[in-house]
Formats: structure tokens, sequence, C-alpha cells
């Protein structure tokens, strides 16, 4: 699925864009964002691991059937799911085990799933999803 979410946005991004679509190797939902860091915060690996372990869910269904643009308008993203009830319940299942083990994380906010097709897109013109994109997420990670 990947790969056709790849291909999709390098259509769109064909004379709208000299920005290239992220990667279809690199794509991911963004479910929570945990907070900022200046540099990648390698003291906090046990913690993050023992968190991380601590969660067991079963697969959630995703669901992308919009797209809008994020980061400040500069960032477009396929968008949808938000209001599962799934999605939901694991947000606030991880926010809970960050809480648990100490991590540093935003106040929890229902989540905007999302997945970043084209960073840096300087453009108004969303894409118009047909057809959504929908599958069964079975792993996590914590970027």
């Amino acid at each position: 699925m990947s790969e056709e979410i790849y291909e999709t946005a390098c259509k769109h991004a064909h004379g709208r864009t000299n920005r290239q679509p992220h990667p279809a190797d690199l794509l991911h939902v963004s479910l929570l964002l945990v907070d900022e860091f200046d540099k990648p915060p390698y003291e906090l690996k046990p913690r993050i691991e023992a968190a991380v372990g601590s969660i067991s869910a079963r697969p959630l269904k995703v669901r992308l059937d919009g797209c809008d643009l994020y980061g400040g308008e500069r960032h477009l993203a396929l968008t949808g799911g938000g209001n599962s009830v799934d999605i939901q319940a694991f947000a606030r299942m991880l926010h809970r085990a960050l809480t648990k083990h100490n991590l540093p994380r935003q106040a929890f906010r229902l989540p905007s799933p999302h997945v970043t097709i084209i960073y840096g897109y300087g453009r108004r013109e969303l894409l118009i999803v047909g057809k959504p994109y929908v599958w069964l997420a079975s792993e996590f990670a914590l970027v």
C-alpha cells in the first residue's frame, strides 16, 4: 500500500511542486506527538523500550480517506481515522504507558492519524482521495 500511496503522491506533485514525495519505505502513520528534541534522546532508550513493551493491543483498522496540510500548512498529508474508537483507545493506552514510565509527552489530545506524503509542499491545493486507503496496523514504534 505504501507504494500505491507514493505513486499517487508523485502524480499529484507533478507540475505542482518541485518537492519530492516522501519515499514509500519511509511512509508511516503519525498518531501522537510525544515531544520535540534537538537531538535523539538516546538516554531514554531503556524507558522507551519498557513503555513500548508494556503495551499489548489487537491490530487496529486504519482508514485514510482525506487530505490536509500539517506542520503550519507546510506539509501535505493523507488524513482520516481520527474518529475511530479503537485508535483513540490505543492512543490513550500509549499516553498512559509514557506517563507510567516517566517519559516526555505532551498533554493528551484526541489523535489525528495522518501520513505525510510531501514535506515542504508549499501549495494549498489538496489531493483528492478517491478510494480510501484501508489496512490493519499490527505494529507501532515511537519515532
